[in-house]
């Protein structure tokens, strides 16, 4: 219908399409989320452009794949359905569904999805030309609600619509996926993630969020405006950029904040922040290429001069005017800025540095300076290289934000020498991250020092992030995991180097007292068929007084599915205290087990706490249990003064303070985890080979002991 043509499947005749039974037998009973359901139309967001609102005649799919017939039953058996924000949060986590967008006549927009299960390998009706049905489409790929997050996660560019022609419109650029995540967000009501189905990596659909100071160039609008800072760092309309504004304003950010973390005169860290400001100011750089810190120095000696300034005027001074710069503190920042050179050295390949190399200019300028701004300038430049300028981007992103970095560098360098040489593969952040703040990386400063006799203190990266607002030195050192996971992972041959790599940095960014005394989660465990059977007839309920909601079972259920993956190895092999957290979150959506500070005594007269009789007496009727006269309630491998008691109808629950409460918690519940899950393998082995497994004397053993295990 599009004009597309194509080729007939090669191999003789086609086969003959199936029955209505075989179409029912192979589509397979699903959740029931959709079944046709119709969903209101939603407003498309105003502000971005679409996909080509393609047509494709699904008539050109095999008939074992595609008819009329086959589509009503895949919606019948709700494998193909309209998805709103109501039928998502019912969609099976970890599950690949097929969608498409389309535009309505009268405007609206809205997603059909297809379920793509596990017996389904040909995608008999949910192949995206079915799902488009004669409408026209302006986006299509494959959505996966994340297990772990519960977020929707739509690839970018997967389906007919986007593999056709390859319009412009469905190129996997930062523009585009901040349109398809704009849609999808208006259809499902929640925040989504955008992935690049070509490329394998995600795709950065909204604006990067540091964990320390918000990238905020309004800050500093006594300086330059908003708009002057962006215009000195010219974007590329295609790709990504690494010095950009938001590089520029984080590194002024860290650089004050390190300066009065070491207690630098006010006047002095207001100084290194503003230099910090200006040391990638290059607005006459082609946009998408690095900033020269030659033409950033000339920029600056211009203004100074009042022969062009800084916003392009001519007679006027930015410096003096707002910076209220005097002559010496322009070379002062001439120096600090020649210094946050890269690489920084006796040699550099810039064409700019034939005559006299980054050291050797470094060397003149601290010469021409009386000796305490020589010292200032020792200290101050090597420090905002090292660290605000080097690792700002690292200890403020998280590893999808650094990821995203690292490309934009790529970009950058291979725009500079005019071929794509360069990715996140083969730069080696891994082995930049390593050095910073490393002896070596101080070797010209000492060395200079020594020549002009400055006895120098430059902080090591343990000792300057000890100093830091704790969050830059925990995010650095994630990322520094990441990337030498990422580095492993490629050199392995690892696809999913990527996820491999983010996983092990979300570990090791987690705050330290969340990862002490846990120990690495037990060996993978076979999973039982009588596990899985049970699993398949669970239900989740609350206690009495509070009543059971579909939002609770769902969520319990996507914990235990995350749990039962845990345990079979498949989610990285994390600690056990890790994977309860995650589980926590899904089934409560935030918070971390154990942070409260418990329950209290009740009052004389005051009325009974229901949660706590009711535990206590499911206790004694479920298990035959009596809570000690003392009320404690022993616990094996649990001391007495973190215990919980029930005295009567009251209840109390250890304080969450109490130190290593939780670590002790977490190690014997480990413990009873990993002896169960033996246990239940020795009971599956034996039901095997003995069909009286009933009336074996070892069986009864090993039932008793798994139940006494349970009641641990």
């Amino acid at each position: 219908a599009a004009g597309y043509a194509f080729e007939p499947a090669s191999g003789g005749a086609r086969a003959p399409p199936p029955s209505p039974a075989d179409i029912a037998l192979r589509l397979g009973a699903v959740d029931g989320v959709g079944a046709g359901r119709p969903v209101a139309g939603v407003r498309k967001p105003s502000g971005f452009d679409r996909g080509p609102a393609r047509v494709i005649d699904a008539s050109y799919l095999p008939e074992n794949v595609y008819s009329a017939e086959i589509m009503e039953v895949a919606r019948e058996h709700g494998l193909v359905y309209e998805v709103d924000a109501a039928a998502m949060a019912r969609m099976k986590p970890g599950v690949k569904h097929n969608y498409v967008i389309v535009e309505n006549a009268d405007g609206s927009i809205e997603m059909t999805v297809g379920r793509v299960t596990g017996g389904n390998g040909r995608e008999m009706g949910v192949k995206h030309a079915a799902l488009g049905s004669g409408r026209g489409v302006i986006f299509s790929g494959e959505l996966v609600v994340d297990p772990a997050t519960g977020r929707p996660t739509l690839d970018f560019n997967s389906g007919t619509y986007s593999l056709i022609g390859r319009d412009p419109r469905w190129a996997p650029t930062p523009e585009n996926a901040r349109s398809l995540a704009a849609h999808a967000e208006a259809i499902l009501g929640t925040r989504v993630e955008i992935f690049d189905h070509l490329e394998g990596r995600p795709i950065e659909a909204h604006s990067r969020e540091g964990v320390g100071s918000a990238p905020d160039a309004g800050r500093y609008a006594k300086y330059l405006t908003v708009a002057e800072i962006h215009a000195a760092h010219p974007e590329p309309e295609i790709g990504g950029l690494y010095h950009d504004w938001q590089h520029t304003v984080k590194v002024a950010d860290m650089a004050g904040e390190f300066a009065k973390a070491r207690n630098l005169r006010p006047a002095d860290a207001k100084f290194v922040s503003e230099v910090a400001l200006l040391h990638d100011f290059d607005p006459s750089r082609k946009p998408g290429m690095p900033a020269r810190v030659p033409a950033t120095l000339e920029a600056l000696r211009a203004d100074f001069a009042g022969t062009k300034s800084l916003t392009g005027e001519a007679g006027r001074s930015i410096l003096k005017e707002r910076f209220g710069w005097t002559e010496t503190q322009l070379h002062m920042a001439e120096a600090m800025i020649q210094r946050t050179e890269f690489p920084f050295g006796a040699k550099h390949p810039s064409p700019a540095y034939a005559e006299k190399s980054p050291l050797e200019l470094y060397d003149k300028m601290l010469h021409d300076m009386p000796p305490g701004d020589r010292r200032f300038v020792l200290r101050e430049g090597a420090l905002l290289s090292e660290y605000a300028d080097k690792s700002s981007w690292y200890a403020t992103e998280d590893f999808a934000g650094a990821y995203k970095v690292v490309e934009g560098l790529a970009s950058e360098i291979n725009r500079a020498i005019g071929k794509d040489a360069m990715s996140v593969r083969n730069l080696g952040t891994n082995g930049f991250l390593k050095v910073i703040g490393e002896p070596a990386s101080f070797e010209h400063d000492v060395a200079l020092a020594e020549k002009y006799g400055v006895k120098l203190k430059l902080y090591n990266r343990a000792e300057a992030f000890a100093i830091l607002p704790e969050q830059y030195g925990r995010t650095f050192e994630a990322n520094l995991k990441g990337f030498g996971e990422f580095d492993a992972a490629v050199k392995a041959g690892d696809g999913a180097a990527f996820e491999r790599a983010r996983a092990a940095a979300e570990a090791a960014g987690r705050p330290a007292a969340d990862r002490e005394g846990v120990g690495a989660a037990p060996e993978p465990i076979r999973d039982s068929e009588s596990a899985r059977r049970l699993r398949a007839d669970q239900n989740f309920a609350r206690t009495p007084d509070y009543p059971n909601s579909p939002v609770f079972t769902e969520n319990s259920r996507k914990a235990n599915d995350y749990f039962n993956r845990w345990l079979n190895g498949e989610e990285g092999g994390v600690p056990l205290r890790m994977a309860m957290e995650a589980m926590h979150k899904l089934y409560a959506g935030k918070g971390e087990i154990g942070k409260g500070q418990g329950g209290q005594y009740m009052a004389d007269g005051a009325p009974s706490n229901g949660r706590g009789k009711v535990t206590r007496d499911f206790v004694h009727d479920y298990f035959g249990l009596t809570p000690n006269a003392d009320g404690h309630v022993r616990l094996p491998g649990i001391p007495e003064n973190m215990s919980p008691l029930f005295l009567g109808t009251r209840y109390f629950y250890p304080d969450s303070s109490i130190p290593g409460m939780r670590e002790t918690y977490y190690k014997a519940l480990e413990a009873h985890l990993t002896n169960f899950s033996e246990l239940v393998n020795k009971i599956d082995a034996l039901k095997a080979k003995d069909p009286n497994f009933r009336a074996n004397p070892e069986y009864q053993a090993l039932l008793k002991a798994s139940l006494d295990n349970v009641v641990d």
